[in-house]
């Protein structure tokens, strides 16, 4: 299993809703990665230009990519 480093910018209605409803957003990521066949080994949110980091273990690129698409179809973030 290789680490990969991803970083997000939430999108402006995400951002809404984690103030409005805050809660632990890495349940669901984590269980969209482990459908991938990755494991979310770390969580972080961050200041500046990127709003958090995960960090986390995928069998390829291809696996990693196949996650990151289906996150960017939800329309929760504005980059990965």
């Amino acid at each position: 299993m290789s680490k990969y480093m991803i970083q997000f910018t939430y999108s402006q209605t995400s951002r809404a809703g984690l103030v409005e409803k805050p809660q632990d957003r890495r349940v669901a990521l984590k269980k969209l990665f482990d459908q991938a066949g990755g494991k979310l080994e770390a969580f972080y949110f961050c200041f500046g230009r990127w709003d958090g980091a995960v960090i986390a273990d995928f069998a390829s690129h291809v696996d990693v990519t196949a996650a990151l698409m289906a996150i960017g179809r939800t329309a929760a973030f504005n980059e990965v």
